[in-house]
């Protein structure tokens, strides 16, 4: 279980961010982790499936906003209770779930 929110972000200024862009040209911003966290607890959706969800999928009013990951099972254990504290607080969420079988499916929540 990944949880992203959408933050306001600069565009690409800031040397923590990671900036993708599609054939439209528009951006998302996706702040970056530790190097080590990542190898340990990656992303469930790669960059292009970000693009498409932020092209196709999220109201344009937010679709160039940054995504922050907010909970993770790999990073943060399976506690409901800290993916509750983890994402209290913030809108514009995208909850993301890869079963143990590799299927991917999640919601949109603002």
């Amino acid at each position: 279980v990944d949880t992203t929110s959408t933050e306001n972000g600069s565009c690409g200024d800031n040397e923590d961010e990671l900036s993708y862009v599609s054939e439209d040209e528009i951006t998302i911003q996706i702040r970056s982790e530790d190097a080590e966290i990542l190898k340990s607890s990656p992303y469930i959706l790669s960059k292009d499936m970000m693009q498409q969800i932020a092209d196709c999928g999220l109201p344009s009013t937010i679709s160039m906003k940054q995504w922050v990951r907010l909970y993770s099972v790999s990073r943060d254990g399976d506690s409901f209770g800290t993916f509750l504290r983890n994402v209290k607080g913030h809108s514009f969420t995208v909850l993301v779930v890869q079963t143990c079988r590799g299927e991917i499916g999640g919601g949109f929540v603002d």
